[in-house]
């Protein structure tokens, strides 16, 4: 069962409190006049709530923004309504039709039903031709999405039965600003916290977003912005490159640039640039791709140009190989090439291959010659339709990246310590590079053996809320 969130929680005080302004205002009018007759002139709860429950967003930002529609809704719909039944009223002489009806039919007797039906009928043109006065304003004044709400809050006044359309529209508007300052006040408020902006925060993703059309979800979008605002350094690390990151961050704001491809580059997200690499040297290169030779296997090589990461695939060698590249074809942020690499060093290479020959690959690798100078990593084989079985990926590295210098230049100046907040058995080597370690319950004995705390679940919102609890601390206890 789902818990009760904190926009369902913040959504219920802003009603409250615009429900205990309406008995301020009653106590008010009371005090001065030994009645609440006419307290509803200028404030009603009902509009005010429904403004305020309106103006509650998952963030501060969304919820400036919601309040700035309604603000802009209610006094474009409301203004035209008044203008328009004043000028009616002004120019024939007669009352607005719609206020001598109430609400269940009921009118004075002296009305003749025939010439109230008759009546009528200029009013509803006027409010016709108001809503389209109403639009075209919105859509002048850049407010396309404030066009719903201000013909709303048009046809509440001018066809309301039984109510003054002209102090209708201003209790409205006034109760309206009333409840979206509230709403606010309630979003905007929180008590004062300590922010830790000298810890870095290293968040190893793989073991959640797997898929290449991953999203992050609604709420770790929203605690990470609102981390990133409050100050907090965070960088995800992945061993997905950044064609696979920046569709998977959109929206998402971060102070930190993104350690990918398991630590062999640091990519700044917002500029679109490598600012470190950590490649295999070019006679490592070589001999890697001698010894994938005797293996009959066709390496992805990867590397970095201008910015752009090139992968280099001479010769398709099975089906998912074939899917993979198909995949990446098209890539906005990186570019294939079926040739042969160019001589030199390279970032990292990708095995596509069965999984009956991982192990045989595996062994081969880690015994061989240049094994040293290598880092051997193993993953599922993910597309964008999920996990598909029969193949795996097989990724090389410099035996550097487990050094992760990739660190060093993320805010060397500003941080003096490091949390490492660990999903997957392949980011093992982040904890050797952190001063507090946290990994999910499943990962392997080895990693719980050296990591300083175990999370009962398996789940990225549940670290990101334990993320956020150690961003208000000043220190960790190890």
């Amino acid at each position: 069962m789902p818990t009760i969130g904190l926009r369902n929680i913040k959504t219920a005080i802003s009603v409250v409190i615009c429900l205990f302004i309406f008995i301020i205002v009653l106590g008010i009018n009371y005090a001065c006049t030994g009645s609440f007759v006419g307290a509803t002139k200028w404030y009603t709860p009902f509009f005010a709530a429904l403004a305020s429950a309106y103006s509650v967003a998952t963030s501060k930002q969304e919820s400036l923004r919601q309040a700035k529609i309604r603000i802009v809704a209610s006094v474009i719909g409301g203004l035209v309504g008044v203008l328009f039944v004043f000028l009616y009223i002004k120019i024939s002489n007669c009352p607005w039709p719609f206020s001598l009806m109430n609400s269940i039919g009921v009118m004075d007797e002296a009305v003749d039903p025939i010439s109230y039906l008759l009546s009528m009928i200029v009013p509803c043109l006027l409010v016709g031709f108001c809503t389209m006065i109403v639009i075209h304003i919105c859509v002048i004044c850049n407010q396309k999405q404030a066009a719903f709400v201000s013909v709303l809050t048009l046809t509440a006044v001018m066809c309301s039965l039984g109510t003054d359309p002209i102090q209708y529209g201003f209790t409205r508007i006034l109760s309206t600003v009333i409840g979206v300052l509230v709403a606010l006040g309630v979003n905007l408020f929180h008590l004062p916290r300590y922010n830790n902006k000298s810890r870095l925060f290293l968040l190893g993703i793989d073991g959640e977003y797997v898929a290449d059309d991953n999203k992050i979800d609604g709420f770790a979008k929203f605690t990470l912005n609102s981390l990133s605002f409050a100050g907090a350094n965070i960088s995800l690390l992945t061993t997905k490159t950044p064609a696979f990151l920046i569709p998977m961050l959109q929206d998402v704001q971060l102070n930190c640039p993104i350690i990918c491809m398991s630590g062999s580059a640091l990519y700044d997200i917002n500029t679109k640039k490598y600012l470190y690499l950590e490649n295999i040297s070019e006679e490592v290169s070589n001999k890697v791709q001698k010894e994938l030779k005797k293996l009959y296997i066709t390496p992805i090589i990867n590397l970095v140009e201008q910015d752009v990461l090139y992968s280099y695939c001479a010769k398709i060698d099975n089906q998912g190989m074939h899917d993979f590249v198909e995949q990446r074809r098209n890539s906005a942020y990186g570019c294939y090439v079926p040739y042969i690499a160019p001589k030199g060093e390279c970032l990292y290479m990708v095995l596509v291959v069965e999984n009956h020959r991982v192990d045989e690959i595996v062994n081969h690798l880690n015994n061989c010659e240049c094994s040293k100078d290598i880092l051997v990593l193993v993953y599922d084989y993910y597309l964008i339709s999920g996990h598909v079985e029969g193949y795996s990926y097989i990724k090389i590295y410099s035996t550097k990246v487990n050094d992760l210098k990739v660190l060093d230049y993320i805010k060397n100046d500003v941080i003096t310590d490091r949390v490492g907040v660990i999903m997957h058995k392949n980011d093992i080597h982040i904890l050797d590079n952190v001063d507090y370690s946290i990994i999910t319950y499943n990962i392997t004995d080895d990693m719980k053996e050296k990591c300083n705390e175990i999370l009962p679940n398996k789940n990225f919102n549940s670290l990101l809320k334990k993320v956020r609890k150690l961003f208000h601390k000043r220190k960790i206890k190890e």
